[in-house]
């Protein structure tokens, strides 16, 4: 296992995800490289993560409400930090342990 790799646990599954996450919604902030998959923009670069409501502390408040450029570079953030030092934009941390 390569060292620049961390570990995700989601529930009962384990994800092995590299130093850079992204949020699925590539059309708010793109990735530097970008191409279609079956008529999607997709990158070869980073792992994409896309949550649930389910994800999220208030699934209604999540669904009801406009993703805009700033809320997912929130998210991004958050996901991409080591730190610890950020705080959740809304995403559950009880479900997303990090290691």
């Amino acid at each position: 296992m390569l060292p620049s790799l961390n570990h995700i646990h989601v529930y009962d599954f384990i994800l092995v995800l590299p130093e850079s996450r992204l949020y699925h919604r590539l059309d708010l902030v793109p990735a530097d490289t970008m191409c279609a998959h079956f008529k999607q923009l997709a990158t070869k670069d980073s792992s994409t993560l896309m949550l649930s409501p389910g994800g999220f502390e208030s699934p209604f408040e999540h669904l009801s409400q406009v993703e805009t450029k700033l809320a997912v570079q929130a998210y991004m953030a958050f996901l991409n930090d080591d730190t610890g030092l950020i705080a959740t934009p809304g995403i559950k941390v009880k479900y997303l342990q990090v290691d």
